[in-house]
């Protein structure tokens, strides 16, 4: 299938993904779609603490996603990209509407925790296949532009979702906010049904379920990178989990919007500066230290019962070197095979959740019973051990210390390492 032409291909990597048509109809869906993820995440939290009165309500908000998104992961990785892309990103917003829309009929401790699984699901499969649409559809130097500003539709969302979930919950109560979550879904299904159609290279065969894992396994990179990337996610969602039982007035929304705002400032940054800051593997690794180092901060600012604002300052930062995974992101789409990135990234997604899911609940009931300092350290630590043990392989493993860019060859997009 010949790629459809995109406008700006001189310009910086930002440009040519505005300037795509494909990336730029799936930015402005993400955009608007993920204010209303927030916006309805913020409430499930709220409504989910209130009910249970400790930590452990917002965890197990996380760990009801993890093993639906496993599911859609492993074993349904192969069947999730049967349908055109369009089709399939357009049901999977209708399916967000839905279940949104159950919780905010019916606001309860269990149907909040059973909507929250089939999102997780739905979140997985969505995701998975958008990246299949930008490989497929998107020319590979468009592709690091088009991460970058995904990272930052993302974080953004995240702030203004947060902020205006917090505030409406507060104030207008769960039903409004997950009401206008479920709007965004069906703003954003209509946006998706403008996509072209044919979004999808022929495959040679079905893919085995097991298709991403063996992936994963056989890369050298990817193998290395991959659990770096699961211990990190585990605490990702911790800021939002801890701050409602740290900070009850109005700095609530300012606590639990920080890590995003950090995150959306560096990614903004990494779409916009000039040369690449985040190309190489090594450099990935290196940010990511410092990501663990971050968590140290904070575990810091905890146990010295520092105020909301001091623990919004230092979650800015951790939000902030949490901007690592940007590269990341490219990398996997870099080294993954053509017609697997789907696979790959369904493994990615589901590992994530599942880690975020699991980890967040575990994190959480170590807080309710040593304390919040006590979680920060734990992910703290381990992040910090697994990325300084990559960086001591950086002259074993090949590919690691590289910095790889996307060359054409026979019309197909690959990777092109060049060695520093």
């Amino acid at each position: 299938m010949p790629r459809h032409k995109s406008s700006g291909a001189g310009g910086h990597g930002y440009r040519r993904a505005i300037g795509d048509a494909v990336a730029r109809r799936l930015l402005i869906t993400q955009s608007i779609s993920e204010i209303g993820d927030f916006v309805g995440l913020s409430a499930l939290l709220i409504l989910t603490y209130r009910k249970t009165g400790s930590a452990i309500g917002p965890g197990a908000v996380f760990a009801a996603r993890a093993l639906p998104s496993l599911v859609v992961g492993t074993v349904l990785s192969g069947r999730i990209e049967q349908p055109e892309r369009r089709t399939g990103l357009v049901a999977f917003a209708v399916i967000g509407a839905i279940a949104t829309a159950l919780v905010a009929a019916e606001p309860t401790l269990l149907i909040a925790l059973l909507a929250t699984a089939l999102l997780g699901a739905n979140r997985t499969s969505a995701l998975s296949v958008t990246a299949g649409a930008i490989v497929d559809s998107v020319p590979g130097e468009t592709r690091a532009g088009y991460f970058a500003l995904s990272s930052m539709v993302n974080q953004a969302s995240q702030v203004v979702g947060f902020l205006a979930g917090t505030a409406l919950t507060l104030w207008l109560g769960v039903r409004f906010s997950l009401g206008f979550d479920s709007a965004t879904f069906v703003i954003g299904a209509v946006i998706l049904a403008g996509l072209p159609k044919a979004m999808k290279k022929p495959r040679e065969q079905k893919p085995f379920p097991t298709a991403g894992i063996r992936t994963l396994l056989d890369q050298p990179v990817l193998r290395l990178i991959a659990p770096i990337v699961w211990i990190g996610v585990c605490g990702t969602a911790l800021p939002e989990t801890i701050a409602p039982t740290v900070s009850h007035g109005p700095e609530l929304a300012v606590v639990m919007c920080s890590f995003p705002l950090g995150t959306m400032i560096a990614a903004t940054y990494a779409a916009f500066g000039e040369g690449g800051v985040l190309n190489r593997v090594v450099t990935q690794l290196r940010v990511s230290v410092l990501f663990g180092m971050a968590f140290g901060l904070g575990a810091v600012v905890l146990w010295l019962g520092g105020g909301d604002w001091l623990l919004a300052a230092a979650n800015l930062v951790l939000g902030a070197a949490s901007v690592w995974v940007i590269g990341v992101r490219t990398t996997f789409a870099r080294y993954s095979p053509p017609g697997r990135m789907v696979q790959v990234e369904a493994v990615m997604v589901a590992a994530i959740v599942l880690g975020e899911g699991v980890g967040t609940l575990a994190l959480a009931f170590a807080a309710n019973a040593a304390g919040a300092d006590v979680s920060y350290g734990i992910v703290g630590g381990l992040t910090t051990c697994m990325a300084a043990y990559a960086l001591s392989r950086r002259h074993r493993v090949p590919g690691l210390d590289a910095d790889v860019k996307f060359v054409a060859t026979d019309g197909v997009d690959g990777p092109a390492v060049a060695e520093s």
